[in-house]
């Protein structure tokens, strides 16, 4: 059973990737969006070998600013596109995930994406299609 105070960590590899698949329909917008989210990626690609104490550290000067700015220009131009706008639901989604998205600006052990246990996940996943499973007979 998990704790109570154990929280759901969000993925920014995921919210990306929304932005990516909106980035044809509002290339400047989007545009500006991924750099910030590479901004993030750029602190935890300098912050990996640190304890955790000090990633905390770092996130909170570096990583807290961008989030912020990610947040103002979520909610801007949420008032601004259309609902069904790739754009809009791409900023939906990061809004909806808001809390478990910036989970890692409090806690310097949650990492800012899951990329390495989905990488674990689908290669077990692969790794049962792989093998197949086999049924015995029951004998009468």
């Amino acid at each position: 059973m998990l704790g109570r105070d154990l929280r759901r960590a969000g993925c920014w590899s995921h919210a990306r990737r929304k932005f990516i698949e909106a980035e044809p329909t509002a290339s400047d917008l989007a545009g500006k969006i991924l750099r910030l989210i590479k901004n993030l990626f750029d602190v935890e690609t300098r912050a990996k070998d640190l304890s955790d104490a000090d990633r905390l550290a770092m996130r909170q000067g570096e990583s807290q600013p961008i989030v912020d700015a990610l947040q103002v220009i979520f909610i801007e131009q949420k008032a601004r596109l259309l609902p069904k706008h790739p754009t809009a639901e791409a900023i939906g989604y990061a809004l909806n995930q808001w809390e478990p998205l910036t989970l890692f600006t409090s806690d310097g052990a949650v990492p800012v994406h899951n990329n390495l246990a989905e990488q674990q996940m689908k290669r077990v996943a692969l790794l049962r299609k792989e093998r197949p499973v086999r049924r015995h007979r029951s004998r009468r």
